[in-house]
């Protein structure tokens, strides 16, 4: 039977989870349903008036550059309205309609 140092069996273990690890396909989500899922963000933080949080996640579903889900546009409308933007509130709930 082989004896391992101390040291030796510890490389071996590290160098085994960072096979592991790096074998491991990227599960992210696609584009589409990404955005499906920060507009959820955005409801709740509108809701919670934390408008900051949701101008953020505005940026990041415009950054996907996917075909824009309709509600995007009435919550857009949503925020612009509680910021005091009417103009561009308008144009969203037209886009939206």
């Amino acid at each position: 039977m082989r004896t391992y140092t101390k040291t030796a069996l510890f490389q071996i273990i590290v160098v085994s989870l960072l096979v592991f690890a790096f074998s491991l396909p990227v599960k992210a989500l696609p584009p589409a349903m990404e955005a499906d899922n920060l507009l959820k963000s955005v409801t709740d933080n509108l809701s919670k008036n934390n408008l900051e949080e949701a101008h953020k996640d505005f940026e990041k579903i415009k950054a996907l550059k996917v075909e824009l889900p309709t509600d995007f546009y009435l919550a857009y409308a949503s925020y612009f309205v509680v910021i005091r933007q009417a103009g561009k509130a308008k144009k969203n709930l037209e886009t939206w309609v």
